[in-house]
């Protein structure tokens, strides 16, 4: 694990080889909001953000209802990165979702049906609130080990078989 003006320093090396190869590329880096207050203000005090043009956001909301934790936590996310920037930047949502663990040690898992629910929902707020991007934590996971809440995000089970999740994210895609 590096520190934030390392992350900074690697991110800047990234920004120069990627533009010389795509100059019109979209690149970006997550290097946390207000919640990772040392490692942020490292990487905003190196100039971290420099040359790029989007943020990526892990818009996590494991206490209902996202609907309301992730609109303001978006939010104050922008309002962060404009302040220590003086840029807007478009925001691509590169992960999100529930854990279906069966028995997970952090007690935070929910069913597939609340799987299904909560991604629905969240996924329209991140639609209003402008996001460039919306992919969800996974598509299939190993789901190999009960009590890993990591390894039961996915959309679909091992054998192919989709969760309730899928059907619901797409009925809710349509209607958009």
């Amino acid at each position: 694990y590096m520190s934030g003006k390392e992350f900074a320093e690697w991110c800047q090396m990234v920004v120069q080889v990627v533009k010389e190869v795509r100059p019109n590329a979209v690149i970006g880096a997550d290097p946390g909001g207000p919640g990772r207050k040392k490692f942020t203000e490292e990487f905003f005090a190196a100039d971290g953000m420099k040359d790029m043009n989007a943020v990526f956001s892990h818009p996590y909301v494991f206490t209902p209802p996202p609907e309301s934790r992730t609109r303001m936590s978006l939010r104050n996310e922008h309002d962060y990165f404009k302040m220590k920037t003086g840029r807007d930047f478009d925001v691509y949502v590169t992960e999100y979702g529930w854990s279906t663990a069966p028995k997970p040690k952090n007690g935070r898992s929910v069913s597939e049906k609340v799987q299904s629910e909560r991604t629905a929902r969240q996924s329209v707020v991140l639609y209003a609130e402008d996001m460039k991007t919306l992919i969800a934590h996974w598509m299939g996971d190993r789901e190999d080990e009960p009590d890993n809440w990591d390894r039961w995000f996915g959309f679909f089970r091992l054998n192919g078989q989709p969760k309730p999740v899928v059907v619901a994210h797409a009925v809710s895609a349509r209607m958009i």
